[in-house]
């Protein structure tokens, strides 16, 4: 069959995306990720009796005043995922609330703008807290990271929209739309996937795939916050053939029929990208992907320079990825060097810092 070699050729007739997107269920995924299994198996160990709670999108609502609330709140949030005039609510509650509402307006809507913040919420300000002190809060991000696979994708007719990079096989049967998904990827410390497909009705199937360009590429993710530049390149390849999709809403488009021998790689980068106050350049907070990065170990009285590389390593043993960079005194001489990991493994650790002092 000539698109097991070539590049499978796209119909004419494509159905519009009817919203709300309808989510794949949690018992059609199945999580393979090695970073999300773990946080899904501490997840049980505290909470047993955990399922994921069904999504129900009423495409009724207010959008527009919901949305309205939402950009509100983005407005105030800072890079843990907490919304800063939220001062009723802890950290916890307020970064959940927002990746529920911005999980919402992304089955909505399908803009990706909406899914972007449900990423970086879910990564910066619900994982680790299964390990908190206050059962509470062990249980409500135990059920958040449990309903996780129900942010991943959603469908519409032969649409498909991949929101989350996560290794997982995942099934989505309906009357225009059957096909099975393998991901395979190292996110969140490398954005490499490679999607395979099954077709049970067949060999081939027409299938638009929306795939997820994440804002943490872009120079604009937070508006309290400025981004050292970043100009965007990735690689998207089928069956080894460079493509250059179209874009639409913050996704890549491909509308076109797949065969079961059909591999696609979507290869992006993960820039360690300085993030200063948008009124305060004086202090830096570094974030790789979608992990914002807490300094654990920085000489006292010492700064970091912007045009200094940082380097990036993972950590086997522990299972994470590290920074480190050089730190200067006030005479300019190198005084030693820091040391930083994702925010998420050091919530309790009251010495380590998300911003340190910085010079352009």
């Amino acid at each position: 069959m000539a698109c097991t070699l070539l590049v499978a050729q796209s119909r004419n007739k494509t159905s519009k995306v009817k919203f709300p997107l309808i989510p794949v269920a949690a018992d059609s995924v199945t999580i393979e990720d090695f970073f999300w299994y773990g946080q899904l198996q501490e997840a049980q160990k505290v909470c047993p009796q955990l399922k994921a709670n069904p999504w129900n999108v009423d495409h009724r609502k207010h959008l527009h005043a919901l949305s309205a609330d939402w950009q509100e709140k983005v407005n105030h949030l800072d890079l843990t995922g907490r919304v800063k005039t939220e001062t009723q609510k802890d950290e916890l509650h307020s970064a959940v609330d927002i990746v529920k509402q911005s999980a919402y307006l992304a089955l909505a809507t399908g803009q990706s703008k909406y899914a972007d913040i449900m990423e970086t919420s879910l990564y910066n300000g619900v994982c680790g807290w299964q390990n908190s002190d206050n059962p509470d809060n062990v249980h409500l991000a135990s059920q958040t990271l449990a309903d996780m696979s129900g942010y991943a994708f959603a469908t519409s007719k032969e649409h498909l929209f991949v929101n989350l990079y996560i290794t997982s096989e995942m099934h989505v049967k309906n009357k225009q739309l059957d096909v099975k998904m393998m991901t395979t990827t190292s996110t969140p410390w490398y954005y490499q996937m490679m999607f395979q497909f099954l077709f049970p009705r067949g060999k081939e199937e027409h299938m638009v795939l929306h795939l997820r360009m994440p804002n943490w590429l872009s120079n604009n993710i937070l508006p309290n916050f400025k981004y050292n530049h970043y100009q965007l390149k990735y690689s998207l390849l089928l069956n080894g053939i460079a493509l250059k999709p179209e874009m639409k809403d913050g996704y890549i488009v491909l509308d076109r029929v797949w065969c079961d021998s059909d591999i696609l790689q979507l290869l992006l980068p993960t820039p360690i990208r300085r993030v200063t106050l948008a009124n305060n350049y004086n202090e830096v907070a570094l974030q790789k992907g979608p992990l914002l990065y807490s300094f654990i170990s920085i000489p006292e009285n010492t700064f970091i320079k912007a045009i200094d590389p940082i380097h990036s390593d993972f950590d086997k043993h522990r299972h994470t990825n590290t920074l480190s960079g050089k730190c200067y005194d006030d005479s300019m001489h190198v005084a030693g060097s820091f040391r930083a990991e994702p925010y998420l493994f050091n919530r309790k650790n009251k010495e380590a810092r998300i911003f340190i002092p910085f010079k352009p």
